[in-house]
């Protein structure tokens, strides 16, 4: 076999082998989807009686909240968001939608509002941290601190 007929035979194999490696890489880079949270759909929201639907009732139709927000908790949250994350770089929000419910002083239902990605706004949080320090042990009081806390019968297992 000369040299040109052994690369015209070869030839095939190598493109093969090239196409697979490439479709392995571009596989590797394909996007992990994250959802979270859980919304009502549109259809439960409006079946609501504004000023007529109680606490319970609400709970019946929509479910319980994921967080119950305000002064004896008379807002209610719903969230549902799409989180995309490539390869190492950093996640991205694809989508976000927020459901508010809103009770008046006799828990009765007050008002829905729905917020997406494009109309939500950013929460300053505070980020202050409270440091507590704890009790102070010594080095020895570490060391010898636990002396009598365990028995043999704890580490057969």
């Amino acid at each position: 076999m000369t040299r040109k007929n052994s690369l015209l035979f070869w030839l095939p194999f190598i493109n093969v082998s090239l196409i697979s490696i490439a479709c392995l890489l571009l596989w590797g880079c394909a996007p992990i989807i994250h959802s979270n949270g859980y919304l009502p759909s549109t259809v439960e929201v409006k079946a609501l009686k504004i000023g007529g639907d109680g606490v319970l009732a609400v709970k019946r139709k929509l479910g319980s909240p994921l967080v119950e927000v305000g002064e004896k908790k008379r807002v209610w949250v719903y969230f549902t968001q799409k989180v995309e994350a490539l390869a190492f770089l950093e996640p991205k929000v694809v989508s976000r939608e927020i459901l508010l419910v809103n009770f008046d002083s006799k828990n009765v239902l007050k008002s829905t509002e729905r917020y997406e990605l494009d109309n939500s706004r950013v929460i300053d949080l505070n980020k202050k941290t409270v440091v507590t320090e704890g009790r102070k042990l010594s080095f020895l009081q570490q060391v010898f601190g636990n002396l009598g806390n365990f028995t043999s019968e704890q580490f057969a297992d």
